[in-house]
């Protein structure tokens, strides 16, 4: 808590080790997801470059850089990352409108969707249109597990 108000672009941890919590800190473009089973930090140095940071097993907070990333478009807002099924392949989402696969193995990147110019909505009364330059935005789910089914079918 900062003058009476919760700060909430913390870290919170909690450590199996010696029983202790820490807290870290995130700056306002900065994410958090997590990436083959370790918490992942997406921090956007610039509006043109993001790196990529897995936390380390152990009793302190540790990050080790997994990668760093030159974006194709300028960021205005935020990057979040989303594992893939693709062994070494994540999903980046930049600004919630556009989204692309980065190869963890050689740093290539692959334009998967130009969300206001590749997506067509389809309105009630039967209007299709595209976003273009609306203001609009999608979020993508950063956990693989979200996406699965909890209870059996019935």
């Amino acid at each position: 808590m900062a003058n009476g108000k919760v700060i909430s672009d913390v870290i919170l941890r909690f450590s199996l080790f010696d029983e202790t919590f820490t807290v870290g800190y995130l700056s306002d473009n900065d994410t958090l997801c997590a990436l083959d089973g370790k918490l992942c930090y997406v921090l956007s140095a610039t509006e043109w470059e993001i790196a990529i940071w897995l936390a380390e097993d152990g009793t302190n907070l540790s990050w080790s850089l997994c990668h760093r990333v030159t974006l194709p478009i300028p960021r205005r807002l935020l990057v979040f990352a989303c594992p893939s099924t693709e062994p070494e392949k994540i999903f980046l989402s930049v600004d919630g409108c556009y989204v692309f696969k980065l190869s963890l193995s050689d740093g290539s990147l692959e334009e998967i969707i130009n969300i206001p110019y590749d997506v067509l909505y389809d309105l009630r009364n039967g209007t299709k249109f595209k976003a273009g330059a609306r203001l609009l935005a999608h979020y993508m789910v950063p956990f693989v597990e979200s996406l699965m089914r909890i209870k059996p079918l019935e």
